[in-house]
């Protein structure tokens, strides 16, 4: 089974900035967490009646990507940045463009595809910095015959995805960039049939490929020659498995078969794999990992009806929290991000069907509250008795 996004029609769309709603939602114990509704996902028309928000892809601190969808069916490129405008990412500066779509995005820019103006015109892959005219298209111009390139995911000056085409035997070969079409590089490792990459720090790479028999996960650090492979099925019977986070030495993802789908986590080494799966949540069925700071992991657990719940790990199954719990009442969510402080960012699905961008914030334990109480009278005490000095 290969993991494929797709893109159709673009169409115009009207920017317009939304205020942020009132912060903080306490329903229930989420763990020393709070949750604030960021914006709705909205256009100048209203809510998203459709919109694809590539939940294994987008990324982002509250800044959001994502393909929208008109009545028609066509869709293209959008984004919202944290303080809740909405942006289009038509590229305007690729005159052959008439449509697009987006996967990833980090705090500047964002990454997905083109394409146009004939049904057999392939996807391009493309870079963005926060509007249509700021478009790169980064389809390949040094790996030989290319008909189709396609970036998921964005970290620090790299953008990772796939191309396919002559050059790659007609296979999917994950690669990453460095901002330009002539940066490219052929992550495919030896051996393997296909790959794709889905995840990047900047330093690091993460996706999967396939030598013949079921998808590894895979982990690069530089060129093909650097790849990893994470197979946890000698150590956890996983047939499937599929990484797309990665920080601070560590891996996320989640893998199939005799385990079910449960999200994992890696350090770097096949036989590093924990299984994040949280037995203890009764409505547990399904699980996946979308993001790690390092030291912490965030994605989802899904219940018997597939409705998800975005939950936060701290390295074990034993370790997880709800954070839908500090959502209102009859919300489902996913996360999808986390920030080197433990501030996590997702999506919110309300009741009425209005999609939420979400930040759940870390609430201080009381005894650190203590400590920084302490700190800062000292601080004032010792700044006066130095005015008392001077004086």
């Amino acid at each position: 089974m290969r993991v494929r996004l797709s893109g159709l029609t673009s169409v115009a769309v009207v920017v317009i900035t939304f205020v942020s709603l009132a912060p903080n939602f306490a329903r229930g114990d989420a763990g020393g967490y709070t949750a604030s509704l960021l914006y709705p996902l909205a256009d100048g028309n209203g809510p998203l009646a459709s919109i694809d928000m590539s939940r294994d892809y987008q990324r982002g601190f509250g800044t959001l990507s994502a393909t929208t969808y008109s009545e028609a069916g066509d869709g293209h490129a959008v984004m919202w940045t944290k303080a809740g405008t909405f942006v289009d990412l038509t590229p305007t500066a690729l005159t052959t463009t008439i449509a697009s779509g987006a996967y990833g995005a980090d705090d500047a820019h964002q990454v997905g595809f083109a394409y146009g103006p004939t049904p057999t015109d392939r996807h391009h892959a493309v870079l963005w910095s926060g509007s249509g005219a700021s478009a790169v298209d980064l389809h390949p111009t040094n790996l030989g015959d290319i008909f189709e390139s396609e970036a998921y995911a964005v970290g620090g000056s790299r953008q990772v995805g796939h191309v396919v085409g002559n050059a790659t035997g007609s296979q999917e070969h994950a690669v990453y960039w460095t901002g330009t079409a002539g940066s490219t590089v052929d992550l495919n490792p030896a051996g393997f049939v296909y790959s794709f990459a889905l995840g990047t720090d900047g330093i690091h790479e993460v996706g999967y490929g396939s030598a013949g028999v079921g998808n590894h996960p895979l982990l690069w650090t530089d060129d093909a020659s650097s790849a990893v492979d994470l197979d946890p099925s000698a150590k956890l019977g996983s047939i499937n498995s599929y990484a797309f986070g990665v920080s601070g030495g560590q891996q996320v993802g989640w893998g199939s078969g005799r385990i079910g789908l449960h999200a994992l986590v890696w350090q770097g080494s096949a036989d590093s794999v924990v299984d994040l799966h949280p037995t203890q949540l009764a409505f547990a069925n399904e699980s996946t990992a979308f993001a790690t700071n390092g030291a912490q992991q965030v994605g989802s657990v899904m219940d018997a009806d597939s409705n998800p719940y975005a939950i936060v790990w701290s390295g074990t199954a034993e370790s997880a929290v709800n954070l839908n719990d500090a959502l209102p009442a009859g919300f489902t969510s996913e996360g999808t991000a986390i920030d080197a402080e433990g501030n996590v960012f997702g999506i919110g699905y309300a009741p009425d069907g209005t999609v939420y961008a979400v930040e759940w914030t870390a609430v201080p334990e009381p005894a650190s509250a203590s400590l920084l109480f302490i700190g800062t009278t000292a601080t004032l005490l010792a700044r006066r008795r130095s005015t008392m000095q001077i004086a």
